[in-house]
């Protein structure tokens, strides 16, 4: 009589490739999510940006014009998308300068877990005449 190996996986070998599968799905699980995010943020970022141009382009020439950051609003909400956003701006004075003013925009957006937040910057020089 002889005797035949059998074939076939050992208990090791299943938990091993186990592992390794389920490491590779929440890997690919990880990836997924963090390109979701990131087209959400750029998506957000595409129907906004515009409007923040224009809103920081309107604080310059207030500025420019009259000297005094504040002529123009300074905070409200914005519909955008089908979302809803609150924004606000400010304006100091760059160190170092007597005339010139940095104004900031934020645009926030309350999400789930993570407030969404874009933060665009410009300057002003007020010359006086």
């Amino acid at each position: 009589m002889s005797l035949k190996k059998k074939r076939g996986f050992t208990l090791i070998e299943i938990l091993v490739t186990t592992t390794i599968l389920s490491l590779g799905i929440v890997f690919i699980y990880e990836a997924f999510f963090a390109s979701l995010r990131a087209y959400n943020y750029y998506e957000n970022y595409v129907n906004v940006a515009p409007w923040m141009d224009e809103k920081l382009w309107e604080a310059q020439d207030a500025f420019i014009q009259t000297g005094m950051f504040g002529t123009t609003a300074q905070e409200g909400e914005l519909t955008a998308g089908g979302r809803t956003y609150t924004w606000n701006s400010s304006g100091q004075l760059v160190d170092g300068s007597s005339d010139l003013y940095a104004i900031e925009l934020v645009l926030t957006r309350h999400e789930s877990k993570k407030d969404f937040q874009i933060k665009r910057a410009a300057y002003a020089l007020h010359q006086a005449e």
